[in-house]
């Protein structure tokens, strides 16, 4: 690699923080992969939908 593309590619460095890692065993934590926050939002999404559902049911029985 040339100094000009290390260059090129230290520009584009990324900094994410992890709030899994164990202060005990740091290399033995879960690994974090780009995307699972949205993965984690549409199963909060899907489970928000179902409670609204069973409200939304209960709601008009007991009307």
């Amino acid at each position: 690699m040339s100094a000009k593309e290390k260059n090129d590619f230290l520009e584009k460095e990324e900094v994410t923080i992890r709030s899994d890692i164990d202060s005990k065993d740091i290399f033995h934590s879960t690994p974090y992969y780009a995307g699972d926050s949205v993965d984690q939002h549409k199963q909060l999404e899907e489970v928000n939908e179902m409670f609204s559902e069973k409200e939304i049911k209960q709601s008009n029985e007991n009307s």
